[in-house]
């Protein structure tokens, strides 16, 4: 059961899960909204009753649990009726108050009045209004009566026996005549048993009323020996005057047309409504009449039109709603429907009559023309008085009436707890049909809680426990109660606007209040989205999603995959949200890991993460789809604006912003590139599901079994934008990670070997190719109407070719960091054992020679860091950008090294120190990097600590589109990476944006030098080890590649040298200082081992010698 309470053995689905489901088929036109808002009914209905069930069982053994049980029965009950409430408005298509029976034949085009008043209803829409407000308030009585049960009645237990033994008897204690009005008459009560008899009867009496069902109490009348009581009641027919939903159906189908026919010919002999308004008057008048206990006193002015007699009998809101409204509809058709009266004579003779005649002011005389001075009050001046109380009622529209006199303060604190109370205020606003009040209320009582519970201050008067809860009370069950609410609510407007009542088509005032109805609508199924996140039930909100306007989707689809992605990054997994918060702030996605995935629960949040994928992947579609589609064949008005490239685009937002984040450290970047992969492993998955059943296929038939597929199978499936939003989110992080430390570079290292795919940029080859050759699919070329494919195709080469360079760079560091850990293993153990000790010789010197060959001595991201890819991509100022985002690098101590941990922050005053150094000092490295250039350099520097960068500093480069001015920045910025700038305090690198030749420039300059060192630095423990150092896997060659000329040397590219003869000019004179220090200790070390060497063999000849001459 969907209750937090402790000790529940049954288990059932959530209350979300069920809306979920309902919500699934309308968003997937598999039903209407007609169909969903009775299935909601449903839901609703069916935990009420749970939870009845399950109290009852409570009762004797856990009294506060049932209370909480009970208490939420009642709460569903009440959802339950509300969403009633909605069909009757919006949802049933059928007449509120029937056709007044069937039509007659051979009668002239004449109608009965009846019909008239079932015509009046249809035609006039706050009339109809009212009357399935009327008919959704009796068959909530019918369902009460229903569930009640009701006790039963012996025949003839309304004769007053006892009341006739006792007259007898002469005691003069009751009355002296058995009529029906004796007791009126003779001012004598009935016998203490006959009265109580009565006063149950006529309880039983009101209920039935109450619930629509007149037939039925006529028949109890005659069942317990009361006929009088049945003609009294049933003047106006077995229905009344005017039946009302589903008592209005059963009457046009059982009332045939002998008995229209019977009714016709009265109403021309007597007028047309006229002993209609007769009965009225009289029921009105018996109402009145003392003595009498209140459910007759309420039965009769029910029937007369008067909710003020029938008051006293009301137990709930509803039974006081209804004797408004009834009497409402009833005054309202008395004046719109005009009686057609006739000349007749008296039809009833007697005092009673004329008393009643003078009690409203008719002068005696006339009062004896009895039925003449009636009709005088009922069609005369004084016809209100036929009802008392809505008259006044009578100028005002109904929504008007329900909210002034129904939805009053004191009528709703005695409807309930302040669950129910806040439940009969949406209903109210429902019954008033204003939406923007409704979506008002409703956000302001569910999610702008400040202003306590809507436009009319919540339901909970002065007193109460509120506890800050609003109209939902406080503490735990409070919130309970919001979700709850929260969650029917959202619902409720989405099948509003599925129904089409939300929107409007005028303009000016109106256009800004159906706008604001709208925004508030989505904001409330944004909150609710945000509480399906608190709880843990990720699962449950891309439907949600498709029914977001475009930013809102955004913010939510932001935080979604934020949860999910904290599996990957090593968080809690699926976290089921923040205890005790109200909401998740949108767009923030917390993501502070607690400690690194293990291999198995990496694995499954992949699994998790891929089938979110898939989820939004297939509703995006649906959506896409069902745009498409013309609106006349859909099943409900509810809106969507899925764009053809949805779920690509907020990828692509979402990996852009963790890149940004100063939550996500380097590790939690890499693993949040895996997003962008999916789109290959789907396609992948796909083509390998194809070949399958192809081979499948040709097994069975002896055929050749296909190929397997490869690379550019799942290329043809995937749109080409996709590879490049992928290769370009790698790309920017492997250059972020190369240019600050080993940490960051280890992220690297996570990154190629466990979030991108092996052939990517075999795929994403493939997919240039097919572009370049006009021969993508038709699916994926419909996707790119507005791109220029030769373009598109040329930057999936670059990028391709790009990543295949980091791929090499970071393989060959990862293979380094994994030897110098060998490395000082074996040192720690008090030195390497011989044959360890040629074993780590032999894999670092070919790791050395991969180095030297594969990187140092080739082109390494050459061409894609030359000037001339750099300068075409100057702003419209015709400047270069560069911005650099930095923090102070991490003291010992801090956990960097960890792979869940964040960047380093700085706070207050030392941000602000640090800010004011960085800027000082690269204001000074700006104004010596021009001089030394040159007058035609033109460089700028801007620092800022900018708010969403909070704890960090970002430095604004700019540069003239000109190739000295570039290269210039390119050193400038390396300066700053590398620490190399006077002035400058130590950086460490948190984000570059710039164009991609740039980026690779400084990448280049700031790699390449630091594989020389690393060269140096292996090379010189080779020889450490034993190695020779003249020997070619010793690497001797490092020093004749630095001392090669570079072919490009004076040229324009300085600032990014592209050949291997140009390493010296990638180094900084510090690092050929060290460079050359380190060689010169490597050479120390070969002359020594050199000369232990020869020792050795000394001592061993010596020792040899020594054996000979023994």
């Amino acid at each position: 059961m969907d209750i937090e309470l402790p000790g529940s053995t049954v288990v059932h689905q959530t209350l979300e899960e069920d809306l979920s489901a309902v919500f699934v088929s309308l968003l997937g036109d598999d039903q209407g909204v007609r169909e969903c808002v009775h299935n909601i009914y449903n839901v609703c209905q069916q935990r009420a009753e749970n939870a009845r069930n399950e109290a009852s069982a409570q009762l004797m053994t856990r009294a506060a649990r049932q209370m909480a049980l009970t208490a939420l029965a009642e709460e569903m009950e009440a959802q339950a009726a509300t969403w009633q409430l909605l069909f009757c408005l919006y949802c049933d298509e059928s007449h509120p108050a029937g056709e007044g029976g069937t039509g007659l034949q051979d009668a002239g085009g004449a109608s009965l009045y009846r019909q008239r008043l079932a015509d009046c209803v249809r035609r006039d829409k706050e009339l109809a209004r009212c009357a399935r407000v009327v008919s959704w308030l009796e068959s909530l009585a019918e369902d009460s009566l229903r569930r009640s049960g009701g006790a039963a009645f012996a025949p003839g237990e309304g004769l007053w026996q006892e009341t006739r033994t006792e007259m007898r008897a002469g005691t003069g204690s009751v009355v002296s005549e058995l009529d029906p009005d004796a007791p009126g008459r003779t001012g004598r009560p009935l016998h203490a048993s006959n009265a109580r008899s009565q006063e149950r009867i006529m309880a039983r009496v009101w209920q039935l009323m109450r619930a629509g069902r007149l037939p039925e109490a006529l028949e109890l009348c005659r069942h317990v020996g009361q006929p009088w009581r049945a003609a009294a009641l049933g003047g106006a027919g077995p229905y009344g005057a005017l039946p009302v939903g589903t008592m209005a159906a059963e009457h046009d189908e059982i009332v045939g047309a002998d008995l229209q026919a019977e009714e016709l010919a009265d109403e021309v002999s007597n007028g047309s409504g006229t002993l209609l308004a007769l009965w009225r008057w009289a029921a009105l008048q018996a109402a009145g009449a003392p003595p009498g206990d209140k459910f007759e006193r309420a039965v009769f002015g029910a029937l007369g039109g008067s909710a003020a007699a029938a008051a006293a009998a009301c137990a709930s809101w509803e039974d006081f709603a209804w004797s408004v409204c009834r009497s409402w509809l009833d005054a309202q058709l008395a004046r719109s429907v005009p009686l057609e009266p006739q000349a007749v004579g008296d039809l009833v003779a007697g005092d009673a009559v004329s008393s009643a005649l003078v009690r409203c002011g008719v002068a005696p005389a006339t009062a004896q023309r009895n039925v003449e001075a009636a009709m005088s009050i009922v069609l005369g001046s004084g016809g209100a008085a036929m009802t008392v109380d809505g008259g006044a009622a009578g100028s005002r529209g109904f929504g008007q009436l329900f909210a002034q006199q129904v939805m009053t303060q004191g009528s709703l604190v005695q409807s309930g707890g302040p669950a129910i109370q806040a439940l009969r205020q949406v209903q109210g606003l429902l019954v008033q049909g204003d939406m923007n009040a409704l979506t008002c209320h409703l956000y302001g009582a569910l999610v702008d809680r400040r202003t306590g519970g809507g436009a009319d201050g919540g339901a909970n008067g002065d007193g109460g426990d509120d506890g800050g809860g609003g109209a939902f009370g406080g503490g735990a069950s409070a919130e309970q109660r919001r979700r709850r609410a929260c969650a029917l609510a959202a619902h409720m407007l989405l099948a509003l606007e599925g129904l089409g009542a939300m929107g409007g088509g005028g303009g000016g005032l109106e256009s800004l209040e159906t706008r604001q109805t709208l925004d508030l609508s989505q904001r409330l199924l944004l909150f609710y989205g945000g509480t399906l996140l608190e709880r843990g039930q990720l699962d449950l909100v891309p439907p949600y999603l498709c029914a977001l306007r475009l930013q809102l989707r955004s913010s939510l689809v932001q935080e979604l995959l934020g949860l999910h992605t904290r599996g990957l990054i090593g968080g809690a997994g699926r976290a089921g949200g923040r205890a005790g918060a109200a909401a998740p702030e949108y767009g923030s996605a917390s993501a502070v890991p607690s400690a690194a995935p293990s291999p198995e629960s990496y694995a499954a949040a992949d699994v998790r993460c891929f089938g979110a994928y898939g989820t939004l992947d297939a509703w995006f579609r649906r959506c896409l789809e069902r745009q498409h589609q013309p609106r006349e064949a859909l099943k409900s008005s509810l809106a969507t604006d899925i764009r053809p490239n949805e779920l690509r685009l907020q990828l692509a937002a979402f990996v852009s912003d963790c890149r940004q984040s100063r939550a996500y450290g380097p590790h939690a970047r890499a693993r949040v590139v895996r997003w962008l992969s999916y789109h290959h492993l789907v396609a992948a998955e796909a083509a390998a599901a194809e070949a399958a059943e192809a081979a499948e296929a040709a097994a069975g038939s002896g055929a050749e079994a296909p190929e397997a597929p490869g690379p550019e199978d799942a290329a043809s499936r995937v749109d080409p934008l996709c590879y490049l939003d992928l290769l370009e989110a790698a790309n920017c992080l492997c250059t972020e990670f190369a240019l600050a430390d080993d940490v960051t570079a280890s992220a690297g290292h996570v990154l190629f070997r466990e979030v991108l795919p092996e052939e990517l940029e075999l795929a994403a080859l493939a997919s240039a190719a097919a572009l370049a050759e006009g021969t993508s699919p038709a699916a994926v070329a419909a996707a790119l109407p507005d791109l220029d494919a030769h373009r598109l195709s040329e930057q999936l080469r670059s990028l391709a070719a790009e990543l295949s360079a980091w791929r090499l760079y970071f393989h060959l560091d990862e293979q380094l960091a994994a030897w110098l850990a060998r490395h000082d293993a074996a040192l720690a153990a008090a030195g390497a054992r011989a044959v360890e000790a040629e074993v780590l010789a032999a894999d670092g010197s070919a790791l050395l020679q991969a180095y030297l060959e594969q990187l140092l001595n080739s082109a390494w991201q050459r061409e894609l860091a030359a000037p001339e890819r750099a300068l075409p991509a100057a702003g419209a100022d015709g400047a270069l950008r560069v911005a650099m985002r930095v923090t102070p690098p991490p003291t010992a101590g801090s956990g960097w090294g960890s792979p869940t941990a964040s960047y380093p922050e700085l706070q207050g005053a030392a941000l602000l120190e640090f800010t004011l150094a960085v800027e000082a000092g690269m204001q000074r490295a700006v104004a010596a990097a021009t001089q030394a250039a040159g007058s035609g350099v033109q460089l700028a520097v801007a620092v800022e600590a900018p708010a969403e960068a909070e704890g960090h500093v970002t430095i604004n480069l700019a540069a003239a589109a000109e190739p000295q001015s570039w290269s210039a920045l390119v050193s400038l910025v390396c300066g700053a990476v590398r620490g190399g700038l006077e002035g400058v305090p130590p950086l460490l690198l948190t984000g570059l944006a710039a164009d991609r030749a740039t980026s690779l420039a400084v990448a280049r300059r700031c790699c390449l030098s630091q594989a020389v060192l690393r060269c140096a630095a292996l090379r010189m423990s080779l020889v450490a080890l034993g190695a020779d150092a003249e020997a070619t896997e010793t690497g001797p060659q490092l020093l004749e590649m630095l001392a090669a000329p570079s072919p490009t040397h004076g040229s324009a590219a300085g600032g990014a040298p592209g050949t291997a003869g140009d390493l010296l000019e990638l180094l900084t004179p510090t690092q050929l200082q060290q460079v050359l220090r380190v060689e010169a200790d490597t050479v120390v070390r070969h002359l020594y081992n050199g000369q232990r060497r020869r020792a050795a063999a000394q001592r061993q000849q010596q020792q040899q010698g020594g054996w000979a001459w023994s």
